[in-house]
């Protein structure tokens, strides 16, 4: 059983131990699809309860269950939250997650040159992190200008122009 970060709690909201959080996905109601969320303390995961009270733009106001004041809401501040692997809904056609593309060798055209080693957001976009087969890492944005194609079954990401960004 894999865990997955979807999002962070950040920082208390009012005095009844509701906390703001951000979620990392693309659609609000992907988050309502999910039954069991869970935090990360001392290495061991822990299920927590939230019940939803505003959602917009992957941002929420959250009211924590077991916790009805600030103080406990605080102590929540910065916890990441996870969901189980198995519990993301199924994807249809040619739509992938996100980490699906982790470890997918890269090809510029036809020649190969690395794999993706991490995904990550930075100025609101999403960047491939590639391990380069002469040791060196690129951060390629993660868009048409750049990718030509995503092959999920055939483990392979093929880029072009990239030759400006190093």
């Amino acid at each position: 059983m894999e865990f997955l970060l979807i999002g962070r709690l950040h920082k208390p909201y009012g005095l009844k131990g509701q906390i703001k959080a951000q979620f990392y996905i693309d659609k609000d109601e992907d988050l309502k699809s999910f039954s069991h969320f869970y935090i990360k303390r001392q290495s061991l995961y822990q299920e927590i309860k939230f019940d939803l009270i505003s959602l917009r733009g992957g941002e929420a106001i959250l009211s924590v269950s077991g916790f009805s004041d600030r103080d406990g809401a605080e102590a929540l501040k910065g916890t990441e939250v996870f969901v189980k692997e198995e519990e993301l809904p199924n994807l249809k056609g040619n739509n992938f997650y996100l980490k699906d593309l982790l470890d997918l060798e890269v090809f510029q055209y036809e020649k190969k040159i690395g794999k993706i080693h991490n995904v990550f957001e930075a100025a609101g976009r999403n960047l491939l992190l590639i391990q380069l087969d002469n040791g060196k890492s690129l951060a390629v944005p993660f868009s048409g200008e750049y990718v030509v194609k995503v092959e999920i079954k055939e483990k392979r990401v093929v880029l072009k122009e990239i030759e400006r960004l190093f």
